[in-house]
């Protein structure tokens, strides 16, 4: 019997979810299943899910986040797969009826999937009654896209550095003062990449002047920190809009391409990860297999991840984020040390085949113990 799967994501363009769940799917496809991707908003055609799923013989169904995706898996008609995407399991759910969602999604799953041990850990204290057999800690598989054509310091200086700061029609605000990066030659120039939504969980702001500060205490007006990433949360990013032109030396971009934002990360001195939650940084990740040392705030999902002065540095205030990055700057052997370190780690620990065995017997798991409890 063929076996179809439902991958449920939020479909926010060049999103970390979306990564993963593009990257899962062609990992379970690879393995012989058939699979259909969509958002939780509404089934592929429209109409109802339960008809979805009996009109498209979906055998099994995937979804990324307990509650986004898990208004929908709740009320499914097959078995599914619940992966904890971070922001919901590490998050204060915003109303009673966000945690109602969550734990009618977590009891309905079969298999439930945590990206770490301190995901798995979060979710046995949030959901007291998931069984411990139905918990799975599958790390996330590291993927290093063919290099693209992409020069990060170019696109800046024609697509954003181009258009005067003042003019309306800029839909990109620049750092003040950006002349200065225009009349550096182009291979002088030193980047510091930040990767992802513009949003309070992932807090920019708490990196910017610092940077800023550190820049100009230590005179490398060739160095640029570059924020890639889309606008999630409208608030903050005013907030955020607004500091930009009181930190010198900071950019920002806009959403790339994943292989855009990977070729950025590639050349760029330091990936820098200020986040006050996260599952697993598929940025963090990806950094390491570049061979680009990563610079992360000190919180349990990069914890997880890196460890502090071996596979990349963790901070917890600003003072100890710009020492961490001087040390980058300065100490060649401990870059070259802590990079290695972490090619090796993330071979070791986020192989694509391990991840790709782990979801296809998940999905297999999850089948015959639905068909044991309806037979």
């Amino acid at each position: 019997m063929d076996v179809r799967v439902l991958l449920l994501s939020p479909l926010n363009k060049r999103s970390g979810n979306l990564a993963t769940i593009q990257r899962i799917r062609h990992e379970l496809e690879a393995g012989g299943l058939d699979c259909v991707l969509s958002g939780p908003d509404h089934p592929p055609g429209g109409g109802d899910w339960n008809d979805y799923i009996r009109d498209a013989g979906i055998s099994v169904a995937v979804g990324i986040h307990a509650f986004k995706c898990g208004i929908v898996l709740k009320d499914l008609s097959c078995p599914y797969i619940l992966i904890v995407g971070g922001t919901d399991v590490n998050g204060a759910p915003e109303n009673g009826c966000q945690e109602d969602v969550m734990t009618q999604a977590v009891r309905g799953a079969g298999p439930v999937v945590a990206f770490s041990e301190a995901m798995a850990d979060a979710c046995r204290q949030r959901w007291a009654y998931l069984e411990e057999e139905r918990l799975s800690v599958i790390p996330q598989g590291v993927e290093v896209l063919p290099r693209s054509t992409f020069r990060i310091k170019h696109y800046i200086r024609e697509n954003v550095l181009s258009i005067p700061a003042h003019c309306p029609q800029n839909p990109l605000p620049v750092m003040m003062k950006f002349e200065e990066f225009l009349a550096q030659p182009i291979e002088s120039l030193q980047l510091i990449t930040w990767v992802g939504g513009i949003r309070a969980v992932k807090d920019p702001l708490f990196v910017m002047e610092p940077f800023a500060k550190w820049r100009l205490a230590t005179k490398r007006m060739n160095c640029y920190m570059v924020l890639i990433g889309s606008k999630l949360d409208e608030p903050y990013f005013q907030r955020f809009y607004a500091a930009l032109s009181r930190c010198p030396g900071v950019v920002y971009v806009g959403g790339l391409d994943h292989e855009d934002a990977q070729a950025a990360v590639s050349v760029s001195k330091a990936l820098v990860n200020s986040s006050v939650s996260e599952g697993m940084a598929l940025s963090l990740l990806e950094a390491m297999a570049l061979g680009t040392p990563v610079l992360a705030r000190k919180i349990p999902g990069n914890a997880a991840i890196v460890e502090d002065g071996t596979t990349g540095f963790l901070f917890d205030t600003a003072e100890e984020f710009s020492s961490k990055l001087e040390t980058i700057f300065v100490d060649a052997e401990a870059r070259k040390s802590v990079t290695s370190r972490a090619r090796a780690y993330v071979t070791e620990k986020h192989s694509l085949e391990a991840e790709q065995a782990a979801y296809v017997r998940l999905v297999h798991k999850a089948l015959n113990n639905f068909r044991v409890m309806s037979s």
